[in-house]
């Protein structure tokens, strides 16, 4: 152990130029324009219980929402704008009107234009939905009066666009449709009982006409969901923290749109005396099936938790069901409660240091590295409470590799092999091996990568994480093999490698991002071993599988052009621009990758990368970049918000690649620049690399 720990320790260690002052390591700003912080903030909000710290986290989360649905109708992405207006609903789900109104009070001038904008384009549900917020937020009883006199026109001419349609039995069904939305969210409770009652009143005329013989084909083309109309209202109301409600309210659905589950379960929980499992036998009715609404189901939980904080099957429930819809910190809050219920509990204990671990991780990925080092010393202390009650070594080293991983994000090596160290000391772990490999290789030190790409193939991989990792370790350790000047032995690794890729794909029912990821490996190595047409097949078919994903396109683009196919570099990047899922912060790095490329090669900039960067007018750090690269930056401005080591490196490396017109640096300060980023060792950004191939073209003799 002691001559593994020196090569492990050894393997990493920084060289070349002595490491620039990049200041202490200071965890990224939480920005809510960003859309990972917003969702990180927010799911802090979830897991704060009811009062006056919970009503102003989410009254700060609002100026953002407004914002994002501004931009989004900017953008000319009306659904999305709609969306945003609907997330911002979807936080005062169950409370009182007067909270609503007083969050949206500021934002009145900007409802009214989203009004006007959505009333212009003839989207009725959005149109709907903005309405009800400006008349929530109204300043006076007339201005709310006119707002809702606004929605029933849109309701009337939807109505009357149904029937003359299909008919006067076509009436009824479109103004639930375009209340549905909104009404959903449970924000405001009076539209959410005029919700309910249209869906009543229309399965009741529904249901005459099936039982008087008189309904027809337009009937059933007219009314498709009105097979759901029980289960329609019980969501509405569950969202809303009136579950007791749902029994009396969805009593008159006889025969069709009737719920045999839900009138079971609805009826035990309208009792004053009603039990935590029988509520809990109504969130699992709501939230179980394939029109299972498990939003709905954890507020029923939630309204349950009011009468029984201190029921720990009930606490488990909840947040299995809360991480289940991605609340990581709802779901620590109400296991935690449970876990001081039931301190033996052995699952109880691995599930919370399961989701210890994940917030870790999350911290650290999201360029936060201290508070993931607070996290981690927190979580190192749950597992001593816990010991006794089973074996959390792999757990302990999950959240060590996170972590090491985070520290070699901010440049911090030493630091970084440290903790990958403490990781291989409390368990076998893949990851730790393959971070530490990429140190070796970022660094050029090619043997060292050899020897712990080799420890690292030994360790068990039976997991379908381990074994994607393992795929990754295989084709490393051909890279590391190229690297040496050893191509010959590289082949090997790399067919290898290719081997196991497809291997996964036949044995495992891969989720978009792996299946895009194991297309995306697939296709390098062919590149790697010269069958550069067949790798250019698979990189399109990884957009394709994984329309959507972030990894997908940045691990794609970034070889393609280290590779030098700058034209399918942009192909990519224009995919990239037409997908919803990818986010804004992504393509504003795919957009400034090719636009430095282009200048690099003395080539004219992509045009649609260009406008891309032009046209961001937000205030988050990527847009910040943006900016720079399309000389609206104020460059004091851009210096003041790069805080942490990552923006400091990243702003050297555009600075010194982009056309920034009289800013433009000279060649001695971009020279200059480059070694600052390729000197700072953060090794795990691409600026670093992208700066290592500028300052070998800007060599003496190297090609262009």
């Amino acid at each position: 152990m002691a001559a593994a720990a020196m090569l492990l320790a050894s393997a990493c260690h920084p060289r070349g130029p002595r490491r620039p002052d990049v200041g202490p390591i200071v965890d990224a700003p939480y920005e809510l324009a960003d859309p990972i912080d917003f969702d990180m903030v927010r799911d802090r909000v979830w897991a704060l219980p009811a009062g006056p710290e919970a009503v102003a986290a989410r009254r700060a989360l609002v100026p953002a929402l407004i914002a994002r649905a501004r931009a989004q109708l900017m953008a000319r992405k009306p659904d999305l704008a709609h969306r945003a207006l609907l997330e911002l609903a979807e936080l005062y789900a169950g409370t009182p009107d007067a909270e609503l109104a007083q969050a949206l009070a500021p934002a009145r001038a900007d409802l009214a234009r989203l009004v006007a904008a959505f009333s212009r384009s003839g989207n009725d549900q959005a149109a709907i939905t903005a309405l009800v917020l400006a008349a929530a937020a109204a300043e006076s009883p007339a201005a709310r009066t006119d707002l809702l006199a606004r929605i029933d026109e849109i309701l009337a001419f939807v109505d009357d666009l149904a029937a003359s349609q299909h008919g006067e039995v076509g009436r009824g069904a479109a103004p639930i449709t375009s209340l549905a939305p909104i009404a959903r969210t449970a924000a405001v409770a009076a539209l959410t009982d005029r919700y309910v009652a249209a869906i009543v009143l229309r399965q009741a005329a529904i249901a005459a006409l099936l039982d008087s013989g008189q309904a027809t084909f337009a009937t059933v083309s007219a009314h498709r969901d009105v097979g759901k109309s029980a289960r329609m209202i019980a969501v509405a109301l569950g969202r809303g923290a009136r579950a007791p409600q749902i029994a009396a309210a969805i009593a008159p659905i006889r025969g069709i749109g009737a719920d045999r589950d839900l009138g079971r379960t609805a009826g035990p929980v309208a009792r004053p005396a009603a039990s935590a499992a029988e509520f809990e036998a109504l969130a699992t009715a709501l939230g179980g099936g394939d029109d299972g609404d498990p939003t709905a189901a954890l507020a029923v939980e939630a309204t349950a938790l009011v009468r029984f904080p201190d029921d720990p099957a009930l606490l488990t429930a909840a947040a299995e069901r809360a991480l289940a819809l991605g609340r990581l910190e709802q779901a620590i809050a109400l296991d935690q409660a449970a876990f001081a219920l039931a301190p033996r509990d052995a699952d109880l204990g691995h599930r919370l240091a399961a989701l210890y671990r994940e917030r870790t991780a999350r911290l650290a990925a999201t360029g936060r590295p201290n508070a993931a080092a607070a996290e981690l010393t927190a979580f190192e202390r749950f597992l001593g409470t816990v010991a006794r009650l089973g074996d959390f070594a792999s757990d302990r080293a999950d959240a060590l590799v996170a972590v090491a991983r985070a520290q070699a994000g901010q440049g911090d090596l030493d630091d970084a092999i440290a903790l990958a160290n403490r990781a291989l000391a409390a368990a076998p772990t893949i990851d730790a091996y393959e971070l530490l490999a990429t140190i070796a290789l970022k660094r050029e030190r090619w043997d060292d990568a050899l020897a712990l790409i080799a420890r690292g193939l030994q360790t068990p991989h039976e997991t379908p994480s381990a074994a994607v990792t393992h795929a990754r370790l295989v084709r490393l350790q051909g890279d590391a093999q190229a690297g040496a000047g050893r191509p010959t032995k590289a082949r090997g690794p790399w067919l290898r490698a290719l081997d196991e890729w497809a291997a996964l794909g036949d044995h495992l029912e891969l989720p978009p991002s792996l299946a895009g990821m194991r297309l995306v490996e697939s296709g390098k190595l062919l590149w790697l071993l010269g069958e550069r047409d067949r790798a250019f097949t698979l990189f399109d078919g990884a957009l394709d599988a994984d329309p959507d994903g972030d990894d997908t396109h940045v691990q794609a683009i970034e070889f393609l052009l280290a590779s030098g196919a700058y034209d399918r570099a942009a192909d990519a990047f224009h995919h990239a621009l037409g997908a919803d899922g990818v986010s804004g912060d992504t393509k504003v790095y795919l957009a400034l990758w090719l636009v430095a490329e282009a200048r690099a090669a003395g080539a004219p900039p992509d045009a649609l990368a260009l406008d891309y960067l032009a046209g961001r007018q937000g205030q988050a750090w990527t847009d910040e970049l943006a900016r720079l690269a399309t000389r609206r930056a104020d460059l004091a401005v851009v210096e003041s918000r790069a805080v942490t080591r990552g923006r400091k490196v990243e702003l050297a490396y555009y600075r010194a690649v982009l056309d920034l017109g009289p800013a433009t640096p000279d060649a001695a300060t971009r020279a200059r620049l480059l070694a600052q980023v390729t000197a700072s060792d953060l090794v795990l950004f691409y600026e670093y690399d992208l700066a290592r191939r500028a300052q070998r073209r800007a060599a003496p003799g190297s090609p262009r």
